[in-house]
């Protein structure tokens, strides 16, 4: 919950999205604009990870054990674990509809939500592998979810969606409700399209797997600096500026204070990405009903989600005590 309001603090740096104020800057021009969400996730994910793996030394995999081509192994992996994948993909598809959230929230949510619910959330990041199909299942139903309003409305969920829906416009397919009606045969083929790309990632999977895998047994001295370099490159050309090059860096500084002090990383990026979107909304609903919080109360639906909000506030502090509680009278017996 702090990291997440961390992430919702910087969101909020630069210029007001509705009536345009500065905030948050300290008089830096360079902050004017905001704190771009690429720098942040570059310093939080690779540069952290670049000092972390500074630290250990030796390589990624400690073992040297060969990979081997247990493809039914992961078969039975995914089956065996299918409450996972479902629930997973049940949460990507809701995130894809909603137009302007993506790939990464889905991604984070599904993991956070899988650790949560896990009765050894410490294995998660050490080997559990629904902490692998979590977040796998939530992406892939993500950016089935984004085409729906792609289609439908011509409101493109992401930036696969916005990509794909270009290459529609481009050869005269216009979203909308005639779109089946009128194009049903091309329709069809790009659900074929589909399928037959599935089954390719599928095959690519299967041949390449092994090779892949040996990365992980490169040695961290040469892993490092080229994870830093790529990470410096990226965060300058996102906007051709310096200032994201020092934020990722003072990022990558917290992410891995963050790391050791096992904070949760994700819970700031979704912060961060949802604060703009959050805040506009806010803003334009208070405009709308003259500034009377009760237009977030006056339909069933805001109340059902409100008291879920709400829950989700109290109902775990409760649990926690319960559960400390709980151990001490197990060790005064």
């Amino acid at each position: 919950m702090g990291t997440g309001g961390l992430g919702l603090l910087l969101s909020f740096v630069g210029r007001d999205v509705v009536s345009g104020f500065l905030r948050f800057d300290f008089g830096l021009r360079s902050l004017q604009s905001g704190i771009s969400f690429i720098p942040v996730s570059i310093g939080l994910f690779a540069i952290s990870q670049a000092i972390i793996l500074a630290e250990e030394g030796a390589s990624i995999s400690q073992t040297a054990i060969e990979p081997k081509n247990e493809y039914l192994s992961g078969f039975k992996a995914v089956i065996k674990n299918w409450v996972t994948v479902v629930r997973s993909s049940i949460i990507g598809l809701v995130i894809g509809i909603m137009p302007g959230i993506g790939i990464s929230i889905s991604n984070f949510l599904a993991y956070l939500i899988e650790k949560r619910v896990s009765k050894d959330p410490d294995s998660f990041g050490k080997g559990n592998i629904r902490g692998v199909l979590a977040p796998e299942s939530a992406n892939k139903a993500t950016v089935a979810g984004e085409l729906i309003p792609a289609f439908s409305l011509g409101i493109p969920g992401g930036s696969t969606a916005a990509i794909f829906l270009v290459g529609m416009t481009i050869h005269g397919l216009r979203p909308g409700a005639d779109l089946y009606s009128t194009n049903a045969t091309i329709m069809s083929l790009i659900y074929w399209a589909f399928i037959v790309g599935q089954l390719s990632y599928l095959v690519i999977g299967l041949l390449f797997s092994k090779p892949l895998a040996k990365i992980t047994k490169i040695s961290n001295t040469v892993l490092v600096p080229i994870i830093l370099v790529l990470s410096f490159l990226g965060a300058f050309s996102y906007q051709n500026s310096i200032t994201d090059v020092f934020i990722a860096i003072v990022f990558g500084i917290l992410g891995y204070i963050m790391h050791k002090r096992k904070y949760p990383v994700a819970c700031l990026i979704i912060g961060m990405v949802l604060g703009p979107i959050m805040e506009s909304n806010f803003q334009r609903a208070l405009l709308l009903s003259d500034g009377s919080y009760l237009t977030f109360l006056n339909r069933p639906l805001s109340i059902v989600f409100f008291l879920i909000t709400l829950a989700s506030l109290i109902i775990p502090p409760i649990f926690d005590k319960a559960k400390k509680s709980s151990m001490k009278m197990e060790k005064m017996r």
